[in-house]
């Protein structure tokens, strides 16, 4: 092949690799993160009364 198409394919798989990585950041999100390294938190509705209860804000 000639050297002008080789560097088209080659940029052109380098773009998709790096859109690939970029989608499947988003899917995998933060929440999966946070499974794969085991931390457990809880939504809250009230993160200032939540405070308050564990004694960090009086």
């Amino acid at each position: 092949m000639k050297e002008k198409t080789k560097n088209i394919i080659g940029m052109t798989l380098l773009v998709l690799f790096i859109v690939g990585i970029i989608v499947a950041i988003y899917f995998f999100g933060i929440t999966g993160i946070f499974v794969i390294l085991g931390v457990q938190y809880h939504l809250s509705s009230n993160f200032f009364l939540d405070l308050q209860q564990t004694g960090l804000l009086l």
